[in-house]
Formats: C-alpha cells, structure tokens, sequence
C-alpha cells in the first residue's frame, strides 16, 4: 500500500506527459524542414520569378503537405509582391483547402487567415482585413504561436492607423515589442525592429514626447546593423526613412535631407522599388524647410506620380493627396494646393464610412470577449491542476 501510495503522483503525471508529448511532437512535425525563406526573401526582392516559382514547385512537390503550405506562402507573397491580387486571392484559397485537410489543421489555419489579411489589406477593404487579422491573432495565440502573432498585430496595428483610431494601438505596440525581443535574431528581425522603429515615431507625432524619438533611433540603428549583414536592401531603406524622419522633427532639415537621399540611394538598388511616393513627399518637405521652394514642388509633384502609378485610388495615394495640398501651399502654389485637395476630399470620401468603422470596432470587442473566456478557462485549469497536485502531496504523505 505504500508502494501505491509514493506511485500516485506519478500515475496522474502520465496524462500530462503524454499531452506534452503529443502537442510536442504536433509542433514537429507540422513543420516543413526544407523550406529556404531567407533564399525566397532574396528572389523575391529581386523579382526573379523564374527562380522563385522553381523554388515554389520543387516544395510542392516534395510530397510532404506541410511543405505545400509553405509553398503557398511564398506563392502569396510573391503575388503580392508583383500586385497580382487576384492570382493572390485564388492561392490564399487553395492553401485554405489544403491546410482543412490536414492533420496539423490548428496549427496552420493561422497561415490562410493572414494571407487573407494582406490580401484584404492590400485590396483596402478594412472590414475583412480586421475579420482576419483579429482571428490570425487570436488563433496563433492559442497556439503559443509567437511569429504569427508578431505577424496579426501588425495588421491590427496598420488597420488602426488607417482609420484614424492610433489611440487603440499602443497596446498592440507594446505587445509586439515584447514578442520581437524574445525571437532570435535572423535576418528577419531587421524588419521588426524597423518596425517598433516607425510606431515610436508616429507615437511622436502624436505625443511629442521626445524620449520616444531616442527609441526610434535605437531600434532603427539595430535594424540597419542586422540589414547592413545581410545587404537587405528594402529594410536599409526604412532605416534612413526613420533616421530622417527623427532629424526634422528635431529641427535638423539638412541632416533630414542627406538621410532622405541615402534612402532613395537604397531604394534604387531595389528590382522593385516599393514607397518612392512618400520617399519623394519627404524630400519635399525637407526641401521646404531649407527655403529651395522650386525644388520641393519639383520633388512632390514626383510624389504624386509615384503614387498614381503603384498606389492609385488607395488609402496611400489619399495621405500623399493631403500632404501635398501643405507642401504646395507652403511653397506659395495655390492651384496646385487646390487641385491637391480636391483629388484629397473625393479619395476620403469614396474610401471611408461609418459603417465601416463601426464593424472594425464589433470585430475588436469580439476578440476581447473570447480573449476574457480563454483566460477564464485557462485560470480554471491552474486552479484544478493545483488541487490535484495538493492531493498528491496529501496522498503521498
């Protein structure tokens, strides 16, 4: 009877072991082994579609589903990437069908739903994008899933910043800086710091408070260093963006203005150069400060072709709009102004409504609701697992 006694412990640790065991070996082999993301990411960068379609389809055919998801992933990106979204659109729900089938279905659902959400992202149609991102999150912390929640609450946080609503994001900020400083430091974690980077810099615009701008620095200088290792172009870019950005806030147009140049420097070097339209509104703007007026209309009306040719009618080309209507004025041409600011009111008013705004904020208290239940749940299985282990003391002895 002793012998059953001093063995009780161990007899309710088997069902524990054999869970840990499982969801362990789950993780493993959910996972695909013999994908290259870092040599996707490169291709990809240089729109070598040759090569990264060889690469897509020597995975897919592998034989191994987890892989096929994979394949999808950088088939998606890709698309993305070349602004093909309806091809986009078909691949996100190709890989959707495969993951339902597969064993490994919860831990991969979470890779279809933020496919969605680029794709609704970059479709600027918020409604579905803040459907998928909150279910991206609350699906990849369920399962302790810390890139892919990385990952949602950036969409989360750009969904926000789109509508006007920044106060809601500083928690998801915060969220996400805590996550970042746990990953390990690959050639992916340039783009995370940029990042945390350009949110500590907007959270200055909205606050002033200087010691953010000292954060922004830091991050950005973490980034470029990382970027710098693994000649990452596209993240060298964001680096000087902030560093400039940070300069004119401190009165420093000069300095602003040699690190905007160093930004478009990198931003040549690109295959596909992504953001030339506000590279270019901040040259403008610094341009106006150092008093070369003709040069900074010069620069915004470059703005403004950059914008129509990769982002027309987009929330994007909406924030160049009103940017420029200030920068035009500033540099004393009215008719430009006035022709700014019309191209402004009829782009806000085709791409923003109420309604809208008030089902992004349904969808919010939706995540919050079932976030409340996990943790209750979640408190309730601490609580019966620290009985169970006082009975097995009391047991034992």
């Amino acid at each position: 009877m002793k012998h059953g006694i001093s063995l009780l412990p161990l007899f309710f640790l088997i069902p524990i072991f054999f869970t840990c065991l499982k969801t362990t070996q789950a993780q493993t082999n959910c996972e695909c082994k013999t994908a290259n993301e870092k040599q996707f990411d490169q291709l990809n960068q240089r729109s070598d579609s040759e090569s990264v379609y060889l690469l897509i389809n020597t995975l897919k055919n592998n034989g191994d589903k987890n892989c096929t998801v994979s394949a999808f992933n950088m088939e998606i990106e890709y698309l993305l990437h070349q602004h093909r979204l309806d091809s986009m659109f078909a691949s996100v729900k190709a890989q959707e069908k495969i993951i339902e089938a597969l064993p490994c279905r919860n831990a991969l659902i979470v890779n279809a739903y933020l496919n969605y959400a680029g794709y609704y992202s970059a479709k600027d149609d918020y409604e579905q994008l803040s459907k998928f991102a909150f279910k991206a999150l609350e699906t990849a912390e369920e399962e302790n899933d810390k890139k892919h929640q990385l990952k949602a609450i950036t969409y989360i946080v750009y969904l926000f910043t789109r509508q006007d609503q920044d106060a809601k994001n500083w928690d998801y900020i915060k969220k996400a800086e805590k996550i970042i400083q746990t990953l390990e430091e690959d050639y992916t974690a340039a783009a995370h710091y940029n990042w945390l980077a350009f949110e500590y810099e907007n959270k200055y615009t909205l606050t002033e408070r200087p010691a953010l701008l000292d954060s922004a620095i830091m991050f950005a200088t973490k980034a470029k260093k990382i970027a710098e290792r693994y000649n990452d172009y596209e993240q060298l870019v964001r680096c000087f963006r902030i560093f400039e950005a940070c300069a004119y806030h401190r009165s420093d147009p000069g300095k602003a203005l040699a690190n905007m140049d160093s930004a478009l420097f990198y931003a040549k070097k690109s295959n596909v150069p992504a953001n030339l339209a506000s590279l270019y509104l901040s040259k403008a703007w610094d341009l106006i400060d150092l008093k070369q007026n003709a040069e900074a209309i010069r620069w915004q009306d470059t703005s403004i072709f950059y914008a129509e040719k990769y982002q027309h009618g987009s929330p994007a080309s909406m924030k160049i709009y009103s940017e420029a209507v200030q920068v035009y004025e500033a540099a004393g041409n009215l008719q430009k102004a006035m022709d700014a600011f019309k191209k402004y009111d009829h782009l806000k008013d085709s791409l923003f409504t109420i309604q809208r705004t008030g089902k992004i904020n349904e969808l919010e208290q939706l995540y919050e609701k079932n976030q409340r239940r996990r943790r209750s749940k979640s408190w309730r299985r601490r609580k019966r697992y620290t009985c169970c282990c006082q009975l097995q003391v009391c047991l034992h002895w």
